[in-house]
């Protein structure tokens, strides 16, 4: 950031140093035509206004290019501060994070083996969309399932 900053004070500079150039032009060329045309009016008043637009173009070509090289000073400044954001962030990013566990994870019931004692096989009932019902205690669960997880039926899959 600091190079950013070292641009613009050096367009402020070289506005100072322009301005100062651009006047003194303009008065010294003043002065040395009004010592050769000293006896006639009109030259005297043509070089004065000539000195004057020495003056005005100088001092607004100066502003000119000092808010080019100051905006310039601007970019390179406002870029190394995005570069470093960008660095800051990357590096967050970059940092392993340990996983986090799905939202909800399903507990399935075991079958309580010691109070009850096995049950047939049988075959659970459909019901729609994967699941299915349990025909000894209308339980409804996944398909997937070998016994209910409610009552503990063995499910005998066709």
């Amino acid at each position: 950031m600091e190079t950013g900053n070292n641009i613009k004070r050096i367009a402020k500079i070289f506005y100072v140093f322009m301005v100062v150039v651009s006047i003194l032009t303009g008065l010294i060329g003043t002065i040395i035509a009004i010592k050769e045309f000293s006896q006639e009016f009109g030259p005297i008043i043509l070089c004065i206004l000539c000195g004057a637009v020495v003056i005005a173009l100088g001092i607004f070509f100066a502003w000119i290019i000092k808010t080019f090289i100051f905006g310039f000073g601007e970019l390179v400044e406002n870029s190394a501060a995005i570069r470093k954001n960008t660095e800051k962030k990357l590096s967050a990013d970059t940092v392993k994070k340990t996983p986090e566990p799905p939202a909800a994870v399903m507990k399935t019931r075991q079958p309580e083996t010691t109070s009850k004692p096995k049950a047939e096989a049988v075959c659970p009932i459909p019901a729609g969309h994967g699941r299915v019902r349990c025909p000894k205690c209308g339980e409804e669960q996944r398909a997937n399932r070998n016994v209910c997880q409610k009552c503990g039926a063995a499910f005998l899959h066709e």
